[in-house]
């Protein structure tokens, strides 16, 4: 669970390949993003546009890049499980 501010921090994090954890409200908006590579890292932390809210929920979603480096949510590609369902965590911002 995230103290609400201007970034959100990640306990652990898998990724396959290097990509993006972005942060989107329960309205479905980004508030941030933030490039990792590929392996396991411990205690990152995603930089944010807008801060979260204390009690809100919110989302962190896996992001492949598509080889610009640059987050886009509308050309990168959403990691989802085997199941269809988007790989990514909820979390309620303290």
């Amino acid at each position: 669970h995230d103290i609400a501010g201007m970034q959100v921090a990640v306990q652990s994090l898998t990724m396959n390949q290097p990509g993006w954890v972005a942060v989107r409200d329960a309205s479905g908006r980004i508030l941030g993003a933030g490039w990792f590579g590929a392996g396991t890292q411990a205690s990152v932390s995603v930089p944010l546009l807008r801060a979260t809210v204390a009690g809100e929920r919110y989302q962190a979603l896996l992001y492949v890049d598509d080889g610009d480096k640059a987050f886009d949510f509308h050309k990168d590609t959403l990691l989802t499980n085997s199941d269809g369902s988007v790989a990514g965590a909820m979390f309620t911002a303290k």
